[in-house]
């Protein structure tokens, strides 16, 4: 309900630097949408997305995106866009503005040049991640585009970034004859579990067929040194390989002697929601109950069985 007290009460905490985060980011999102017409949320705005005194980055990003989504006819916000998305020390302004300029300005000529700068040179990897995917989604037809996702797929010093990029391969470009090779090269040899699970989890989803998918599948839930991968293929493989005769003896084998939680959790719940007929399946999660040295894994599973 607004009263006339509403308006200052949100300006200042908006702008009061001692008080909650969570209460700064509120009022600023309000002004945006509620006061675009006062003359002076504008400027409180701008002022907010440039030169916040407590220099707090969520801040500062939600005045970039308040901008964005109510000034973008206003002359002066695509300029301050380009100049937080190339020169601001604050990387939340960055992306945000990176973000906001693929959304809001795909038309203009010098947005693609610059999603593509920041993409590949950008100090931090957030900025690089959102330029990546800003690219996949709004420039697929472009010729640059590809190369430079598989670039950021094989090349990027940072998972997020890799993972991004592997992703919107799998999406984009599952045509493609080197996207399989370059997944298949992803989800065994990249150096992070990041990359390595969005490989994996896109080879399920999209290349169930390929004569490759399923042994790798096995390998990762087996021998990958993270258990989150090994999580991503336990799931893919009780998901699209029910019936195949070595995934049951592997869940078994998985939910008891994987070193892991998250490992262990993933085959649990396989047996218990697609093999709640095996006569094998509830001795083994009674067993668990018991036994299992993580009180979270199979306690669930059996409160859930009729």
């Amino acid at each position: 309900m607004r009263t006339s007290a509403t308006l200052p009460l949100l300006r200042d905490l908006a702008t009061t630097t001692d008080q909650y985060e969570a209460a700064r980011r509120a009022a600023t999102r309000a002004l945006g949408a509620g006061w675009p017409e006062d003359p002076a949320t504008l400027p409180l705005l701008r002022d907010l997305a440039t030169t916040d005194q407590n220099e707090d980055e969520d801040i500062r990003e939600t005045a970039v995106e308040a901008l964005a989504a109510g000034w973008p006819e206003d002359p002066a916000t695509l300029p301050l866009l380009r100049d937080l998305a190339t020169t601001d020390q604050d990387w939340a302004a960055r992306r945000a503005a990176v973000e906001a300029l693929a959304a809001g300005w795909r038309e203009d000529p010098g947005t693609l040049p610059l999603l593509r700068y920041r993409a590949t040179t950008d100090q931090d990897e957030y900025v690089r991640e959102a330029a990546t995917r800003a690219l996949a989604a709004g420039w697929p037809e472009d010729p640059a585009t590809l190369p430079l996702l598989r670039n950021r797929a094989t090349t990027d010093e940072h998972e997020y970034v890799r993972q991004a990029a592997v992703r919107a391969l799998a999406a984009g470009w599952p045509e493609d004859p080197g996207t399989l090779p370059l997944l298949l090269n992803r989800a065994t040899t990249d150096q992070d579990e990041a990359a390595r699970r969005a490989a994996v989890e896109a080879l399920a989803a999209g290349w169930p067929e390929d004569p490759a998918t399923l042994p790798l599948l096995r390998d990762r839930a087996t021998t990958d040194q993270h258990e989150y991968v090994r999580e991503a293929a336990t799931r893919a493989l009780a998901a699209g390989w029910r019936e195949d005769p070595a995934t049951l003896p592997l869940l078994r084998d998985l939910a008891t002697t994987d070193q892991d939680r998250a490992a262990r959790r993933a085959a649990v719940e396989a047996l218990a929601g697609g093999w709640r007929e095996d006569p094998g399946t509830l001795p083994l999660l009674r067993d668990l109950a018991t036994t299992d040295q993580n009180e979270d894994v199979p306690y669930s599973q059996l409160s859930e069985r009729p």
